[in-house]
């Protein structure tokens, strides 16, 4: 069993909400807990006076509605006296049993659910605290609940079987075959309640998944100036139908000023899950297999990702979102720089980039074969030989901040193929004090006499002539400090 408990501050929207269901009968309400006539005689009114006089009590408290609803697992069949039996242990549990509540059985869902409408002022005016009980004594009803009456532990179901005691937000609308605005409503909450994003721009990403858009309005017409929003259908080709709906008449009311709190903090919720992301769109684009927009598409939808190119009128790309469909979070590609942009993408799957992707693949692949048959035992000057015969000099190179790097070139190539060395290779040469003047010598130097007597020994002999000639000229640095002990690194 899955218990949502919400607290709000319209009575009458939460039962409103329920009584319109049951209208249509896709609701029907099962028990009115201390009401002084029976279900069946309560009029809408009489249901709604009953929780409004009590809230009349203490006209200070503003959060004086209380929503829940208890969601059980779609192999349950559970009677609508079992089920008030478990509303009844529940409001017991939560320390509301001595307040008026309705019931109502919904059945516009693939799992059966019970909806609970009540009010946290009691008959004294004293309000009852809402702080943490959904989080507190929910769960432990819910516990409970679940021993008692034999239901099936939430915790027992799979993540991905979750999905069936999600509301219907979960499918597509299609205008005319549901009610616009409780079709739009039950989408809205659930984007809200489970997703992460942090603009209006990816908020509308996640919207138009289930065919529904928000509108802030063209620039310069009055609902843009006055921060206003409508929540609209799309048809399947994303075109606007029906009746647009205002956001401040939805039961949740996601208007632009509830909505900007949820940016701000989604801005923090969504960043555990950034590196991921990137790490997954990095993957896919050195894929050779991978030339495309639509090879991207395809590639990161295995990992769960989907991604969507925004373009003009005129068919030209402009922007790109990613979604992840697992951590529900949202990204705009220019969250993280230039490389990740619309334009970034399109670049590195541009004809020059795969060819440089296959080259680097190509470089690495043979760089990482040559150092398997190196034997770094035999000492510095050695292992410099047996790379520099195989065609690989090392290059040095210091960025602005001092900090020293190396790679792998080829020798033999008239344009130098640079492959990065790893954090292992960078100490081992840092330690044996690999510097400039020894790559220039490696280079210039040994590239003739290495045509006339190539022999790793030879090599071997000249490389450490190179490094003893550094050593007296007073510019290598172990004669500026005392000699430690090189390290070997464990190849």
């Amino acid at each position: 069993m899955v218990a949502r408990f919400i607290s709000g501050k319209s009575i009458e929207g939460a039962l409103r909400y329920n009584e319109q269901k049951a209208v249509k009968g896709k609701a029907a309400c099962i028990a009115a807990a201390g009401y002084p006539i029976d279900k069946e005689l309560l009029s809408f009114h009489h249901k709604l006076a009953r929780l409004n006089n009590l809230a009349a009590l203490n006209s200070r408290v503003k959060t004086n509605c209380v929503h829940i609803s208890l969601n059980f697992d779609p192999s349950e069949d559970l009677s609508d006296q079992q089920l008030c039996r478990i509303a009844d242990f529940y409001m017991k549990e939560i320390r509301f049993s001595f307040q008026p509540y309705l019931v109502y059985r919904h059945d516009d869902a693939a799992h059966p659910h019970i909806h609970i409408v009540s009010t946290n002022i009691q008959p004294d005016g004293k309000r009852i605290a809402l702080h943490n009980i959904g989080r507190n004594q929910s769960e432990e009803a819910r516990k409970k609940i679940e021993k008692i009456f034999g239901l099936v532990p939430a915790e027992s179901r799979k993540k991905e079987q979750h999905i069936y005691l999600k509301p219907v937000a979960s499918e597509k609308v299609i205008y005319g075959k549901s009610e616009t605005k409780a079709a739009i409503s039950n989408v809205v909450r659930e984007v809200i309640r489970s997703w992460k994003f942090t603009s209006l721009a990816e908020y509308n990403a996640i919207l138009k998944r289930y065919n529904v858009m928000v509108d802030s309005g063209k620039e310069g017409s009055r609902m843009k100036e006055k921060g206003g929003l409508v929540y609209v259908i799309l048809d399947e080709e994303g075109n606007k139908t029906g009746v647009p709906i205002k956001a401040s008449s939805i039961y949740t009311k996601p208007t632009l000023a509830r909505l900007k709190p949820y940016f701000e903090e989604n801005k923090e919720r969504r960043k555990p899950y950034s590196d991921r992301i990137k790490n997954c769109i990095d993957s896919a684009l050195e894929n050779q297999q991978i030339n495309c927009k639509e090879d991207l598409q395809k590639g990161l939808a295995q990992d769960g990702i989907q991604v969507i190119f925004r373009e003009n009128a005129e068919g030209r790309t402009y922007g790109v979102t990613f979604l992840d469909m697992k951590a529900k979070v949202v990204f705009n590609g220019s969250d993280w720089g230039k490389a990740y942009s619309a334009s970034g993408i399109l670049k590195r799957l541009g004809p020059d980039a795969k060819t440089e992707k296959i080259v680097r693949l190509q470089n690495e692949k043979w760089v990482w074969e040559v150092l398997q048959d190196i034997d770094f035992s035999k000492g510095f000057a050695s292992a410099l030989a047996q790379l520099y015969a195989k065609g690989i000099v090392i290059s040095r190179q210091e960025n602005e901040d001092g900090e020293i790097t190396f790679c792998y070139e080829s020798r033999q190539n008239p344009k130098p193929i640079l492959v990065p060395t790893d954090k292992k290779m960078n100490a081992y040469l840092l330690a044996n004090e690999y510097s400039l003047k020894i790559e220039n010598s490696l280079k210039e130097k040994l590239q003739s006499v290495f045509k006339i007597l190539p022999s790793i020994e030879f090599l071997k002999n000249r490389i450490e002539d190179l490094l003893e000639a550094e050593k007296e000229s007073g510019n290598y640095p172990l004669n500026q400090r005392r000699k430690k002990k090189r390290s070997k690194p464990n190849w």
